[in-house]
């Protein structure tokens, strides 16, 4: 039978025969299926069949019952003296006056007697104000206690009344307009509630929402039932909080902000049971840190939550919960802990445990806490005006008071004979004494002496007399007081026992023992089939597609539809410019969250296969170029230079071995094996099976052999860095600097040499071994790939370009091929001294050394990175034909340099200039730089001219600037000016100084170069004093029009009009 068949046999099981056959219908008395037993007069009282537990719940059901008053606060009237504390904002008169028509006579009298803003208040109660809400309850409570003196008030901060005989039989829970009452008896219940009607209604206060008198009740969310005595939340209140949870186990982007709701309700709801609250703590770090910007939820944070949804069902409580005689006390440190016992009776503890050790404190003035919680304190309500408002709105710090009418425990409970010691042991692990206290507080008796167990072992000899008396035959090992050994297997079978004890520890640090693969996640084997930096990108790529999908409301539901969402996807970045490797990486994201799109896989995607291989043939991916030996050299000499001969020796290894720069960062000091009789040569054990980290291809145990006939000392330079390293023990790495620091050193290295256009990245160095072997001949194709650790021909023959590397030899073979053989050919004595003379060097290259002396100046300030840009680029413009390269004296970066060392001395290098040692003035190489920088723009401008007067006529119209704009050039130079070329007409006009129509080269030249950057000071005064003159000439024109116009009406003669004019004039001037 099936499943879905055993499940619909279940759900047809027929009925009841009192109703109408559905399964578990409560049915109603249905008279004519109703037979009475024959001969039986009287039923038989249920309770005197019932056993004792049985009977007591029968006579401890609790009864509850509800009404809310109907708009309560605005019911209730208040006197002007008290509504200043809830004035609303001050009246615009003006503005009342056009709203009405006219101002009421009360708000006229008021303005009249007093002086300042009018602020109106509700003649009742009004909703919103703190105080308010104080006030609204303690009335409703004050009303309460006179109708029913004999009900008990559940309040907060005070111990729950107990209901029974030793205790009034009903009570009552107030909160502002709604009423719960709850009792032993169903007819005192509603009697209360009947009285408690009557006498709202008699206070002109109305009443809806009247629940009577049930079992079952609800109210702020909590259910409680009176039958089974539990309190929990409401069905819809936990269905909404699941769903939300549910929705968040998909590791959606929320922010911290966003996050904090959530807690919110979730502490709201541990707050029925405070045991929930102890699952939540990465919840609170992610709100920390990511509280105004929308990430993905952590893993970890999605584990809480699950936690939390699981575990809800269970967090109700239960007020038939009975007192036990036992008490514990509990108590620990750093070291250790320690449980003691007693024996109680149940009052002495219920007096005791009904007080909650939080309502000993109390928040003091000055500590702002929420509107509810400050509506239900009633210190201080009507003592001044600052109660409502404070007048510092900066944070206040928190004072704690003690409450001196807390309830003290009875000396009686704590005198030493009423206790004794159950266990006490030390700790042999470290955690915060938070955590300590925690866990010997969760412990029982039989838990911690398990945990005890685990963690001390027992002693040897110990453990084996245990084995002994368990086991009827003798044991194949031996006791360590005897003379024969152990049998070896046994032996070696414990130590590899021992061994994958050690192994599972370590994993099962780094990873929790739990399910994955069955509850929709990744497995943890899965997750680390690729690595933590290749899985962030991977998520990098996924995300840009979801938000492109997003974006665009594209649908991926079916494969059809997902297949050309990415269709969409690719041709996008195609058009913004990414290369075919963006696409491949997408793939290979694709591959690795959604497996059934791998080839052997289910899903089908060929249009997106076909679109990836269009991809790569209209955008093929740019292949790194193979790195010149002695460009290698050369930043190996400055790194020397500089003082990093570490980085200087890494840089060599990484080229001499054909090793990826990230493998060979990895490498402990134990991983350098020096050669034997047996081998001559030293070899690098890249990925030891011991450390459980495969390489790139995941493999182990992969062996750099140290042959390199080019670099006869790196066996000998290594070994002697491998030494200074093992003093610090044998785990120490083999590199003390980071990748990061590496890449700016040899970035630094490779723009001293102007070699940025190849060397890119220091992964070239693996390239450009292998391009140099096959073209200098030292080793076989065959022997190359092995060298290379390449699965496949087709990837050695990507990193294997003889011809490239020919190429670049040639182009840079003049410059710096001498200076980096040297450096070669002497790296072990230049690595041993720990300075490499690159002045000499590049006097051998064939330049000339210089030296220029920036003496007091500003410029000696290299600390800031600002000063010395601006010095290289000054240095570098006053010499036209120059390569200007800076090298450090004494040998630290420029960013260490300050001016309290002193003259700062900078090495630079001239290939064509003859050294001197003179100081050269900051601001006269400015001066130098400016004017070359002109001439520069002159001469560029001419020629520009040259190719737009393409008719030789000595001049050009806006159609030729219009063309040459569109064609981009004139347009890129004019925009490296500081000119906009957005108006062209503006432009044109602008430089044309006769207004022909025309322009001729100095025309075009010199208006080129008075708009060229911002406009200076004195162009801005020129403008000025041309609008000041030209407003001067508007109003004398305006005058004499006037005049006109006035001599035209009255018959003037010209000589009163002038006599006029000139009087005005005058009087303008005065």
């Amino acid at each position: 039978m099936s499943p879905q068949a055993a499940l619909r046999q279940l759900l047809q099981k027929a009925g009841s025969s009192y109703g109408e056959g559905q399964p578990g219908q409560v049915v109603g008395f249905i008279r004519e299926k109703l037979s009475l037993p024959r001969g039986q007069e009287e039923p038989v009282m249920l309770r005197d069949l019932l056993p004792p537990l049985e009977g007591e719940l029968l006579d401890s059901f609790r009864f509850f019952a509800q009404e809310d008053v109907r708009d309560f606060f605005y019911r209730l009237q208040i006197p002007s003296s008290l509504g200043k504390y809830f004035s609303l904002p001050p009246l615009d008169l003006r503005l009342l006056g056009e709203v009405l028509g006219e101002i009421p006579e009360e708000i006229q009298g008021i303005a009249a007697e007093h002086d300042g803003p009018v602020y109106p208040h509700l003649k009742v109660l009004p909703m919103g104000f703190s105080w308010a809400f104080h006030l609204a309850h303690m009335a409703h409570k004050e009303l309460a206690s006179r109708t029913l003196p004999q009900a008990a008030l559940i309040e907060d901060k005070r111990p729950a009344p107990r209901l029974g005989a030793q205790g009034p039989r009903s009570a009552m829970l107030i909160y502002a307009d709604n009423n719960n009452h709850c009792g032993l008896d169903r007819g005192q219940v509603d009697k209360d509630q009947n009285a408690m009607i009557d006498a709202l209604h008699a206070n002109g206060l109305d009443t809806h929402d009247i629940a009577t008198c049930s079992t079952l009740a609800e109210s702020l969310g909590v259910r409680v039932d009176g039958l089974g005595g539990t309190v929990g939340p409401t069905a819809a209140r936990d269905w909404r909080l699941d769903r939300a949870l549910e929705a968040c186990m998909s590791s959606p982007r929320m922010s911290g902000a966003e996050l904090q709701i959530v807690v919110g309700h979730l502490t709201v709801r541990a707050l029925i049971h405070r045991g929930l609250m102890s699952l939540l703590r990465h919840c609170y770090v992610f709100i920390e840190e990511c509280y105004d910007k929308r990430v993905r939820l952590w893993p970890s944070v999605v584990e809480e939550l699950g936690w939390f949804r699981a575990l809800m069902p269970l967090g109700v409580a239960n007020f038939f919960s009975p007192w036990s005689r036992t008490a514990f006390s509990t108590d620990a440190c750093l070291t250790g802990y320690a449980v003691c016992k007693a024996e109680f009776d149940i009052d002495e503890l219920r007096q005791v445990g009904c007080e909650d050790e939080r309502w000993r404190f109390y928040r003091g003035e000055g500590k702002r806490v929420a509107p509810r919680a400050a509506a239900l304190d009633t210190t201080g309500v009507f003592d001044e005006i600052l109660s409502v408002r404070p007048e510092v709105l900066d944070p206040i710090p928190e004072t704690i008071e003690l409450n001196p009418m807390f309830p003290e425990v009875p000396e009686e409970l704590l005198r030493e004979d009423r206790w004794h010691q159950l266990w006490n042991a030390p700790y042999s692990f470290k955690e915060p004494i938070h955590v300590l206290e925690r866990e010997v507080a969760t412990f029982t008796r039989k838990e911690a002496k398990a945990a005890n167990q685990r963690m001390h072992s027992p002693p040897r000899g110990e453990a084996m007399e245990r084995t002994q008396k368990r086991s009827r035959s003798p044991s194949l090992t031996r006791v360590s007081t005897g003379k024969q050994p152990a049998e070896a297997g046994l032996r070696q079978n414990l130590k590899q026992a021992a061994k994958k004890r050690a192994r599972a520890r370590r994993r099962q640090k780094v990873h929790a023992q739990r399910l994955r693969a069955s509850r929709g996640e990744k497995s943890l084997l899965e997750v680390g089939s690729v690595t933590k930096g290749t899985r962030q990108d991977y998520q990098n790529k996924l995300n840009g597609f979801y938000d492109f999908v997003a974006f665009n409301l594209l649908e991926t539901r079916t494969e059809e539809l997902l297949d050309i969402a990415l269709l969409e996807y690719c041709a996008f970045l195609y058009l913004d410019g990414e290369d075919s490797n963006y696409g491949q990486k997408l793939q290979a994201a694709l591959e690795y969250e959604r497996p059934e799109t791998a080839r052997e896989g289910q899903l089908k995607l060929p249009r997106f296969r076909r679109a990836l291989k269009g991809w790569r043939k209209m955008a093929p991916a740019q292949t790194r170029l193979p790195m010149l030996e002695f460009l290698k050299s050369a930043v190996s000499g400055l790194m020397l230079h500089g003082g990093f001969r570490e980085m200087a020796l890494y840089n060599e290894a990484c080229f001499s071995t054909y090793a990826r720069p990230g493998e060979m960062l990895k490498m402990t000091a134990a991983d350098f094996v020096p050669a034997t009789k047996a081998y001559s040569h030293a070899v690098l054990v890249l990925a030891p099976f011991e450390r459980g980290e495969s390489s790139k291809t995941g493999i182990y145990d992969e062996t750099l052999i140290l042959d390199d006939v080019r670099a006869p000392w790196l066996t000998q330079a290594l070994e002697m860095h491998v030494k200074e390293r093992l003093r610090t023990g044998e785990e120490t790495s083999m590199w003390s600097f980071t990748a990061a620091k590496f890449l700016s050193v040899w970035r630094l290295c490779t723009e001293a040499l102007d070699i940025q256009d190849l060397a890119v990245s220091p992964y070239q160095n693996r390239h450009g071994g292998a391009s140099r072997d096959h073209l200098m001949k030292l080793r076989s194709v065959s022997a190359i790939q092995r060298r290379g650790r390449w699965a496949s021909d087709s990837s050695a023959r990507i990193y294997d370009k003889p011809g490239r590397l020919q190429q670049m030899i040639n182009k840079y073979s003049d410059r710096w091929e001498a200076f980096g053989d040297r450096v070669r050919t002497d790296f072990l004595r230049c690595y041993r001294d720990g300075a490499c003379q690159v002045a000499r060097a590049f006097v051998q290259s064939g330049g000339e050394a210089a030296v220029i002396d920036f003496a007091d100046a500003a410029t000696n300030d290299l600390s800031k990175l600002s000063n010395w840009n601006r010095l290289v680029s000054v240095v570098a413009d006053c010499f036209a034909d120059a390569i200007v390269r800076a090298f450090f004296s004494p040998p630290t970066p420029p960013w260490m340099c300050h001016a309290g060392d002193g003259n700062i001395k900078i090495l630079w290098w001239f290939p064509n200039i003859s050294g001197n040692s003179e100081a050269w003035n900051p601001s006269e190489l400015a001066t130098v730089t400016y004017e070359r920088k002109k001439k520069s723009q002159v001469e560029t401008l001419r020629k520009i001219f040259e190719e737009l007067d393409s008719s030789s006529a000595d001049n050009i119209s806006i159609k030729d600037v219009e063309t040459a704009m569109s064609r981009g050039r004139l347009s890129n130079f004019l925009e490296s000016m500081g000119i906009s070329t957005e108006d062209v007409w503006t432009f044109f006009m602008l430089i044309d100084a006769n207004e022909n129509g025309l322009l001729d080269l100095d025309e075009f030249v010199s208006g080129c170069m008075q708009l060229n950057g911002p406009a200076r000071s004195i162009q801005l005064a020129k403008m000025s004093y041309e609008n000041k003159v030209t407003r001067r000439e508007i109003r004398n024109i305006m005058e004499e029009l006037k005049q006109v116009s006035e001599q035209v009406l009255t018959g003037a003669s010209p000589q009163v009009m002038e006599g006029r004019r000139k009087r005005a004039m005058l009087s303008e001037a005065f």
